[in-house]
């Protein structure tokens, strides 16, 4: 599949968010294991759940509240950077 058909997604979002207190340092570990499980090599040699920082990490707890989007087809290639520059400085040069 060439990339002229791909569209661009925009969202938006309203949202609140909290900060996890050290009181949930289990639900912490469990957030990074399910990092790690997605990102990490499972060629790593690390014991599971082990994160000798946890205590020094923050982590947001973020509530959608509403969400909005839109999504708009890519111009054609010859209308694609950058063979068409669009940009605000098209001439600058390094």
């Amino acid at each position: 599949m060439d990339g002229t058909n791909v569209t661009r997604p925009s969202r938006t979002a309203a949202s609140s968010y909290s900060v996890l207190s050290e009181s949930y340092r289990q639900q912490k570990a469990a957030f990074f294991d399910a990092l790690m499980d997605k990102y990490g090599n499972p060629g790593w040699d690390r014991p599971k759940s082990f994160f000798p920082r946890l205590d020094q990490v923050t982590v947001y707890v973020i509530a959608i509240e509403r969400m909005t989007g839109k999504q708009a087809p890519l111009p054609s290639m010859e209308n694609q950077w950058p063979i068409v520059d669009n940009t605000k400085s098209p001439d600058a040069m390094r």
